[in-house]
């Protein structure tokens, strides 16, 4: 597997006719390292359960490059929050192009009114690495923010992730 992706990264992002060039058991393989990814994921989540979320914190974004970077297309995942900040739950919403995303705001607001979010975090990856909002991205983040007192939920930030980079929308006085 080394010899055929040379890393990781390149592996969790190579397709599944990739892993099939491995011969018959390359797609189980594939599921295998997903699965193996996924269960670390977890285990650093039940770290940040108890914890108040921080979009600043250098791990979280480390969780997130683990679960948005790892394609070669956009993803925006939002980390749900309850009334004190602290971690509910997370969910991939939507999965776009190498250029873009389409948010469902329906879709987010009834998740998070569903689960008893009291603040969201937004966040999604850009696979070009380029780690600065493009104008759809800055459009879509005020329509959220402008609805979400609304409903008596609250957007923490919006962060923006390329494998080395993290971008917040909050912190760059956009949000």
């Amino acid at each position: 597997m080394r010899n055929e992706f040379g890393t990781l990264g390149r592996a969790l992002r190579a397709s599944d006719m990739d892993f099939a060039k491995l011969g018959p058991d390359g797609r189980n393989l594939k599921a295998l390292l997903v699965a193996a990814c996924e269960l670390v994921d977890g285990v650093r989540n039940e770290r940040a359960v108890s914890a108040r979320l921080d979009p600043a914190d250098r791990q979280l974004h480390i969780f997130l490059r683990r679960r948005l970077c790892a394609t070669a297309v956009e993803k925006l995942m939002i980390i749900f929050c309850d009334g004190r900040g602290r971690y509910l739950g997370d969910e991939v919403i939507a999965c776009g192009t190498r250029n873009g995303v389409e948010l469902d705001m329906q879709s987010l607001f009834r998740q998070a009114l569903s689960i008893g979010a009291s603040s969201f975090l937004m966040a999604h990856n850009h696979p070009s690495g380029v780690c600065s909002p493009s104008d759809n991205d800055i459009r879509a983040t005020k329509r959220v923010a402008h609805a979400a007192p609304m409903l008596g939920l609250s957007v923490l930030d919006h962060l923006i992730l390329t494998s080395g980079e993290c971008y917040s929308m909050r912190t760059g006085d956009l949000l």
